[in-house]
């Protein structure tokens, strides 16, 4: 186990990190802020349940909207030639070398790079396909942001979950990891590989989203957004600093029935400072 040392807006967040078989170093616990009063929001602690959100529903619309850079075809020849024998190997092996040959000067001649109507069309295609098809729950390694709290836990009267990070991304088995925030919006080579292209579109934010130190995983939803969760994979849940009286007792009762060996935690502001506290209940 590691301890890494983030930079952000309220300062150095020190980050336990392990290491898992296929996502490489990632936070030990990851956290998601929620809503008692969204009924979907609490079947995490009633039903063990978490919802794949499509892109369509984020709050970026940036967020995996992320275009790739096929206006780079127009300027450099050796790029197109090279992007055209690229995509007519992957997508043609059924053709012979020669016929491959004619497909790629058949593509280049027909110059549907330099139509920016089809390019707008093939990046929307792209765009409805990942709606459709993919499914992402995003996380963070801080129980404590501010920000957090105010934006995805209904100014503090909501409530955090955390979880044990091998089990929930071993369980959910798919693509992701980090966001990495940009200055600027960036450049995807059509040269890239689709996987590769497809990372930097879902996992680029813009920097000003930096203070979520944002993890996400991403799902094929062929079997839909609902994903059942094993009851070790929640280690913890989070009362916020306003959280109603009402709301409070409905959770403490609904671990106590179904998860008594969750750790409960409340959030208190500091005095003094812009932080808050974290006491176990």
């Amino acid at each position: 186990m590691a301890l890494k040392i983030i930079d952000t807006v309220f300062g150095k967040k020190e980050i336990d990190m392990i290491n898992h078989a296929a996502f490489g170093e990632i936070p030990k616990t990851v956290y998601k802020y929620r809503d008692w009063r969204d009924d979907y929001h609490k079947r995490i602690l009633t039903h063990n349940e978490v919802y794949l959100s499509s892109p369509e529903e984020f709050n970026d619309p940036f967020d995996c909207g992320i275009e790739i850079a096929y206006d780079l075809l127009q300027k450099d020849e050796r790029l197109r030639f090279e992007y055209f024998s690229t995509f007519v190997s992957r997508a043609r092996k059924d053709l012979t070398p020669l016929q491959q040959s004619a497909e790629v000067e058949k593509l280049i001649a027909e110059k549907r790079y330099e139509n920016n109507k089809w390019l707008e069309y093939v990046h929307n295609q792209s765009l409805l396909e990942l709606n459709k098809r993919f499914g992402f729950f995003c996380v963070t390694p801080v129980p404590d942001n501010i920000l957090m709290w105010s934006h995805y836990s209904n100014s503090h009267k909501g409530f955090c979950v955390g979880f044990d990070s091998v089990k929930l991304f071993s369980l959910i088995n798919g693509r992701g990891g980090q966001v990495f925030y940009r200055d600027n919006y960036p450049l995807i080579s059509p040269l890239l590989h689709p996987i590769e292209q497809s990372m930097h579109q879902t996992n680029s934010k813009a920097h000003f989203w930096n203070y979520e130190i944002e993890y996400r995983l991403m799902k094929h939803i062929k079997e839909g957004r609902i994903l059942t969760l094993p009851p070790d994979v929640i280690r913890s849940v989070i009362l916020g600093c306003s959280i109603p009286p009402q709301h409070k007792d409905e959770i403490v009762k609904t671990l106590k029935e179904s998860q008594p060996n969750v750790m409960l935690y409340q959030a208190s502001v500091k005095r003094r400072t812009y932080e808050l506290d974290m006491v176990e209940l």
